[in-house]
């Protein structure tokens, strides 16, 4: 089905929703009947030219409206991705081992798209949904979270902390009930996981199934968003439909808000986003940010297996202009009228490696075993003492690394040093924070002067710079509540 069908199918109202207000943007069918236009290719074209220009003279006469001021924000959001399989070995790591009191959002990825129905599915049932976890927040975080000793402290403590959970959805939530300014999001999709979103291009029946199954899991989990990680839209084509997979979406969670009486932009509409200048030239991004809460930008990978010489794979500068990094691909983003404090920089909880070579910028042949399940990949919590004691910092890139003479191992990845320059470019540059793949790779509490997520708060100026949640739109509100008791997986939490 042609892209521009689908905008006209839908040719009511575009909702529009910025973190200032409201703006109606009326998209009008130029044409009839939409079966003339299965008849007639250029027309076709026409009319989504035409539909183009008239959002491109929408957008900038609502500019100042839709994104305020671009300076720097008043508050930062950190935000971490907490994969499904985390709770597995080697990481057994579970939503309760997150340090909720420095972080702001959290992405629980992923879910699938079902390319029979377009429905939103759980991957891993069992990990997700059944599997009994500990419950045991880190007491370092809780201080943090109730340094008064309020009785509302002494209450979750008691009720919470001795329980198991079953599921690591259902404590996620629980997470919320001790912190209930932390936004939690459903994130979509994936590395590899296209064909869902291929899927939706070619039904628009399966683009509305898809929309109130977003709806559905987030009522039945507990979530305040969605998150579409499509890695990545491949022509023009793709790109286009990814705008209209977001407004459709948008559309439908703003009449959710309506319903329920909670104020705009309750619910938060995110995109996992490169850092690669090529594969962004299939992004309109100007006008998905019409739609948008933030962008997750991946500035990480830059470099791995596919690199024809080892390099960093997630340096904040370019010395040489030579290589990609975490400024230039920001700045893309910027110069093509994303407001700065709506930018979330990626950072990485992982270092990649590379095998048999001599150093820096030279040849290698594989990249190892790591410490993960993926070859080549190192947690930086679980970097071996050997690479530690041969860790190095290059001052013009600003990023970290390792060479082992021995066994001749290239590792790059970040460090304390690293995350507190970076968080120092956010400041200077107004960016809206950063967030992390994946949380379970960073030391938290269990080694604070190592911990990247502490060292990047604490060089933001401690955790009362992070974004905190209008108290109109906790999860305690009665309104909010409503929408979530629809659900069975949190009976008994609400």
């Amino acid at each position: 089905m042609k892209i521009a069908q689908l905008f006209l199918r839908n040719h009511l109202d575009f909702v529009l929703i910025s973190g200032t207000g409201v703006v109606l943007f009326m998209l009008i069918a130029l044409v009839g009947d939409i079966s003339i236009l299965d008849s007639n290719h250029r027309q076709t074209q026409k009319v989504l030219k035409d539909s183009m220009k008239a959002l491109d003279k929408e957008q900038k006469e609502q500019q100042q409206i839709i994104h305020g001021s671009p300076h720097t924000p008043l508050s930062y959001r950190t935000c971490a991705y907490f994969s499904y399989w985390s709770v597995y070995e080697p990481r057994n790591f579970t939503p309760s081992d997150l340090p909720i009191s420095q972080l702001t959002n959290v992405f629980y990825a992923f879910f699938d798209i079902d390319c029979e129905t377009g429905k939103v599915v759980v991957i891993d049932k069992w990990s997700s949904l059944e599997m009994p976890l500990k419950f045991s927040p880190c007491s370092d975080d809780i201080k943090t979270l109730y340094a008064d000793g309020t009785a509302e402290a002494k209450k979750l403590k008691q009720f919470h902390f001795s329980k198991k959970t079953i599921g690591a959805l259902k404590q996620l939530y629980q997470m919320k009930l001790i912190k209930p300014s932390l936004q939690t999001s459903m994130s979509i999709g994936g590395w590899g996981r296209t064909d869902g979103f291929k899927a939706l291009m070619k039904d628009e029946s399966k683009v509305e199934q898809f929309v109130s199954s977003c709806v559905c899991a987030m009522q039945e989990f507990g979530f305040d968003g969605v998150d579409l990680d499509w890695e990545y839209p491949s022509n023009d084509e793709e790109g286009q439909f990814l705008l209209h997979l977001v407004s459709s979406l948008k559309r439908k969670l703003s009449q959710v808000e309506a319903h329920y009486e909670l104020p705009p932009d309750t619910f938060l509409i995110t995109l996992a986003t490169p850092a690669s200048l090529y594969t962004l030239q299939h992004y309109p991004l100007s006008r998905l940010d019409l739609f948008m809460s933030f962008w997750n930008v991946m500035t990480y990978d830059f470099a791995g297996s596919w690199s024809p010489q080892t390099e960093y794979h997630s340096n904040l500068y370019s010395p040489k202009g030579e290589m990609l990094s975490v400024k230039d691909a920001m700045a893309y983003y910027v110069r093509h009228a994303i407001p700065p404090n709506k930018l979330i920089m990626g950072l990485p909880n992982y270092g990649r490696g590379f095998g048999n070579t001599d150093g820096y910028n030279k040849k290698f042949k594989g990249v190892g075993k790591g410490t993960s399940d993926e070859e080549g990949i190192y947690n930086y919590n679980m970097l071996p003492q050997n690479l530690k004691d041969n860790e190095k910092f290059d001052p013009e890139a600003v990023a970290a690394y390792s060479y082992e003479p021995v066994s001749r191992t290239f590792v790059s990845y970040d460090t304390p040093r690293v995350v507190r320059e970076k968080a120092k470019f956010v400041k200077n540059n107004g960016y809206g924070g950063a967030m992390w793949w994946e949380a379970c790779g960073d030391f938290y509490f269990d080694n604070p002067e190592q911990s990247l997520l502490l060292n990047f708060v604490d060089e933001l100026g401690g955790s009362q710079t992070l974004f905190k949640t209008p108290s109109s739109q906790h999860q305690d509100n009665k309104t909010k509540s409503a929408f979530y008791k629809k659900s069975n997986t949190l009976k008994g939490l609400i």
